[in-house]
């Protein structure tokens, strides 16, 4: 009797300690999150998505269409502010001006291996300064995914059809609607005609001195468009099961400084693979598609709420997740699972190596051993 309340006692204690355990994670996860912000974009990206289907027919346009805007309101410009009008007209144009050129570099090899030599250095050099280092991501990542949706010259006008409906479906909600309440600070009101003169004059400065191959912005962005050029080019031609993953991978592991790509490539592997077990286990366990559909929903809204907190893994791994139910229809789930898995650490391996072998860092060589002593809370 005393061993059977012994061990009843060690029991409940065991189930305290593990109820304990993981209602501070959760804790801390929830900590993490920004929720009313996750919910914002994820009505955004679906509201997107269905107009777009609706008029254009195509799920891939409507997908890439709902999304390339969307990115343009996850990373604003807090410092400058147009008014509606010229600032609906200047997304449009930005965005357009570089799906042109990433549906020009689908016609065939040398168009693609062209342009994805030059056009992601362009973007780097004009794009990105000390106080935004990341400013360029907006403009690749709708460069690449042009490309990896396949949208060519001949469907390209459905795209300027879902495009526009996400720009103004974005402005309306962020810029209106919900005007202020993500805001820190206010933004700064400036003359259209300065605005214009002030860019002009500042790409070409930019130019000129990423032309000059010293810094290590443009260094970056050298190494960035080899690898672009290569992984997009490559694994398009050999035309394996979602190539597109390889060179997502290996595309969006490099970053600008040097000696945090170790980092970036650990976690980005890793979170893919939690999403990969996620989405495997949920399929065995709930394969009902209404609940499927739900928890889909959830995985899109949590991933956005981890945006503007910075926590990237995280959003990895839910992304992940989505991204492989979106695919559910084309293969089998454990085919999918295993794809994506081999293809990220494929595309994370390359980007390391190419990484140190393309125009290495000096200076970050020096400081490597320092910098990897702690690990950054925040790595893109």
């Amino acid at each position: 009797m005393y061993n059977c309340l012994q061990k009843l006692n060690a029991n409940s204690f065991l189930g305290v300690l593990a109820v304990k355990i993981i209602y501070n994670w959760l804790h801390q996860e929830y900590g993490k999150l920004h929720l009313e912000f996750g919910i914002k974009q994820t009505w955004i990206f679906l509201l997107s998505l269905s107009l777009s289907y609706f008029i254009t027919g195509n799920i891939l346009v409507s997908l890439i269409g709902a999304l390339v805007p969307l990115l343009y309101f996850l990373m604003p410009n807090t410092d400058i502010k147009l008014k509606p009008l010229p600032k609906i007209i200047g997304v449009y144009l930005s965005i357009i001006s570089v799906a042109v050129l990433g549906s020009i570099a689908t016609v065939n090899v040398v168009t693609s291996l062209t342009l994805n030599l030059i056009i992601p250095f362009v973007i780097v050099c004009i794009l990105t300064n000390d106080n935004n280092i990341l400013g360029y991501v907006f403009h690749y990542i709708m460069f690449t995914y042009v490309q990896f949706a396949e949208v060519t010259p001949d469907i390209f006008p459905m795209y300027l059809v879902s495009a526009f409906i996400g720009v103004v479906i974005a402005y309306i909600f962020n810029e209106m609607i919900w005007a202020g309440n993500d805001k820190e600070t206010q933004s700064v009101v400036i003359d259209n005609k300065k605005i214009i003169m002030v860019s002009i004059k500042s790409v070409c400065l930019k130019i000129r001195e990423g032309i000059s191959f010293n810094s290590s912005i443009s260094k970056f962005g050298i190494r960035l468009s080899i690898v672009t050029a290569v992984s997009i080019t490559l694994w398009s031609c050999l035309d394996l099961p979602k190539w597109y993953w390889i060179a997502k991978a290996t595309c969006y592991t490099l970053v600008p400084i040097w000696s945090l790509i170790n980092y970036r490539a650990v976690d980005r592997f890793k979170s893919t693979a939690i999403g990969c077990i996620a989405f495997f286990t949920f399929s065995l366990i709930a394969p009902n598609k209404y609940i499927f559909t739900i928890a889909v929903l959830l995985a899109l809204v949590l991933a956005f709420s981890y945006i503007p907190k910075k926590h990237i893994s995280e959003f990895y791994s839910f992304s992940a997740f989505v991204s492989l139910s979106l695919s559910l229809t084309s293969l089998p789930v454990i085919n999918l699972s295993f794809y994506k898995v081999t293809y990220v650490l494929i595309g994370v391996v390359l980007a390391v190596i190419m990484n140190r072998l393309v125009l290495p860092n000096e200076v970050s060589k020096i400081s490597a051993d320092e910098t990897t002593k702690t690990k950054p809370t925040t790595v893109y």
